[in-house]
């Protein structure tokens, strides 16, 4: 599909005419004026790498000029206030202290799970995280209304 595509490009071209320059201007044309996703674009010049390496039997040189389209970047869903405590309500009420000390401080759920006492201070309102996500030591806000159902639960 994807050589198809290419030689329709350049339709009064022979195969063996090609070069680079051909393929970045395919690349860009796709990028640009097609809009096509980064992983289309990515399809195509495996493709093309495939045709001249081994039918043409002359492989790539630098295709770096070509236009590279860009993977669209998605905003994260956020939850309203009023879906976040609808969600805690129904929650028992172990499980919404977790749910709560994960959106409140940011913590990853992995952290969250594996806190113990000595982890929080109580008295400069923080989370102390060892050996986090790429074994990494965090500090994390507590916040203000986690410091007594915190203290309740160690009691």
């Amino acid at each position: 599909m994807w050589l198809r595509r290419f030689m329709s490009y350049f339709h009064a071209v022979t195969p063996d005419t090609l070069h680079d320059a051909e393929v970045v201007e395919f690349l860009t044309y796709l990028a640009v004026k097609l809009s096509v996703a980064a992983n289309t674009q990515n399809q195509s010049l495996n493709a093309s790498a495939f045709f001249f390496s081994y039918v043409l039997c002359k492989p790539l040189g630098d295709i770096s000029l070509a236009v590279r389209a860009k993977n669209p970047q998605k905003l994260p869903v956020v939850p309203t206030l009023e879906g976040v405590r609808d969600l805690l309500t129904r929650l028992s009420r172990q499980h919404q202290l977790i749910a709560s000390i994960l959106y409140g401080s940011g913590l990853r759920l992995i952290e969250c799970l594996r806190l113990c006492v000595k982890d929080i201070d109580f008295h400069y309102r923080c989370i102390h995280v060892n050996d986090g996500k790429g074994f990494k030591d965090r500090i994390f806000v507590l916040p203000g209304q986690l410091i007594r159902p915190l203290q309740q639960h160690f009691h």
